[in-house]
């Protein structure tokens, strides 16, 4: 049978996004500063509907609304599109663990210009929150909520690390019991390995 142009679509988000992710595959870790990544002039917004797409399809975030809050007028970022990838998935994963059992939980993705030469984009969750304390760690490697054998405390270090390889910064707010906000503030043109 022939698909629909929507399972098209949704096929042809499915192909980019796995290319993104065997192109992260190939590059080292974050971590390592002194690889060259190589970078190119993306459009943020549609790596993030894409990102959006494939999460429909994994069955962990059943039942969680994912908003779209995008700016179109925003410009392309030039990016390591494995990072950014890395850095999205990252602060989804977080953002989905946060709202353990919340009874109608939301994530809303947004981008947004930042004066005329930064984006930022933010993963916001309405999920248990943090208190100062906790906040004050997030980025710590190997700094984790979860009990022993459950997370390894690595993935919004790694998403401090990816947005400092971008020149860029990141920073969380939150409120317990309320939910978490982590915001990246990106220049659109960084010189890479800086």
């Amino acid at each position: 049978s022939r698909l629909s142009a929507d399972g098209r679509r949704n096929l042809e988000c499915i192909v980019q996004y796995g290319d993104g992710l065997v192109r992260l595959t190939r590059e080292l870790s974050a971590f390592d500063s002194h690889k060259t990544d190589e970078f190119s002039w993306l459009d943020v917004n549609q790596l993030i509907t894409n990102a959006r797409n494939i999460f429909h399809y994994d069955q962990r975030w059943f039942g969680i609304d994912i908003t779209l809050q995008l700016d179109r007028s925003i410009p392309a970022l030039f990016a390591s599109e494995g990072q950014l990838t890395q850095l999205l998935n990252n602060l989804m994963e977080n953002a989905r663990e946060a709202m353990g059992h919340a009874d109608a939980p939301v994530v809303t993705i947004s981008t947004r210009p930042r004066g005329v030469d930064k984006i930022e984009l933010s993963v916001e969750d309405n999920g248990r929150g943090m208190t100062p304390d906790t906040r004050e760690h997030i980025f710590d490697p190997f700094f984790s909520t979860k009990p022993t054998g459950q997370g390894t405390g690595l993935g919004l270090s790694i998403c401090w690390t990816i947005a400092k390889n971008h020149n860029g910064t990141i920073h969380g707010e939150s409120t317990p019991g309320k939910g978490s906000k982590i915001s990246v503030v990106l220049p659109v043109s960084p010189q890479p390995g800086a």
